[in-house]
């Protein structure tokens, strides 16, 4: 026989499919010209945004190979090591709550005019502390193009945040007034949504005063954003580890931050 006639013979007597002792399937690729081995089934990805859902998912497995990494924004459960890119994988990416959107924007956002201010502050209310007192102090604020500073931050004593004040003017005669901002605004509510979990967290307030174009502007800053974040991710973990109680023991639980 010719040799293309013989190879074509040998290509039909090979199986499509095969099986080895482990009880895994193999089909032949005619263009890699080569066996390779059928997942059980197609491997996933799915996603979820609360720690409580990510940890029902670990005690729904049963698999003796589970890993759960956590990362900065969340974690990931990879189901079955054994079978490596072939496993399953949910992933629980962090989302964080309205309160916490706003305060990250006004952190890193150019210096707010008063008003922009004040309607921020409106949005996020319930979980500004002693929201009223301090509305009512930012609300009587109030600049033209004859203000002027008057001292650097005043401290009260016993208290941990200070105020700014200056002289501004408040009539055409000359008449001047103390004018009086808090150095910094404190909130309390929770961070990452789908969690029970409530912070507590200042953030620093320092006006900027434009005297010649009589504005008064606000910059926000936080410098304690990163320990905020590192203690949300801390509690993320403790939690899920309660959660999923005894079989923390028969988990690889790894970190990655």
């Amino acid at each position: 026989m010719i040799p293309e006639v013989i190879n074509a013979i040998k290509e039909l007597k090979r199986p499509e499919i095969i099986k080895d002792e482990l009880g895994n399937h193999y089909i032949y690729s005619d263009y890699n010209r080569k066996y390779e081995r059928i997942p059980k089934n197609a491997k996933f990805e799915r996603y979820i945004c609360n720690i409580e859902s990510f940890a029902k998912v670990v005690l729904s497995c049963f698999s003796p190979h589970r890993c759960v990494i956590f990362e900065e924004d969340g974690a990931t459960f990879y189901t079955d090591e054994d079978l490596k890119n072939d496993q399953n994988k949910w992933i629980f990416k962090r989302k964080f709550t309205n309160l916490w959107n706003v305060i990250s924007e006004l952190c890193y956002s150019e210096p707010l005019k008063h008003r922009d201010l004040l309607n921020n502050l409106e949005a996020v209310k319930n979980s500004v502390i002693d929201f009223e007192n301090l509305y009512q102090t930012l609300s009587k604020l109030k600049v033209n193009k004859k203000i002027s500073f008057a001292s650097s931050p005043v401290f009260e004593d016993g208290e941990q945040s200070g105020s700014y004040e200056w002289e501004q003017k408040i009539d055409a005669n000359g008449s001047t007034e103390k004018a009086r901002c808090p150095s910094c605004i404190r909130f309390k509510g929770k961070i990452v949504r789908g969690s029970q979990s409530t912070y507590e967290f200042s953030v620093n307030l320092v006006p900027i005063i434009d005297s010649e174009k009589g504005m008064l502007l606000f910059k926000i800053f936080m410098p304690t954003i990163d320990l905020v974040l590192d203690q949300v991710r801390e509690d993320e973990q403790s939690d899920f580890i309660k959660l999923i109680g005894d079989e923390a023991n028969r988990l690889l639980i790894l970190r990655n931050y």
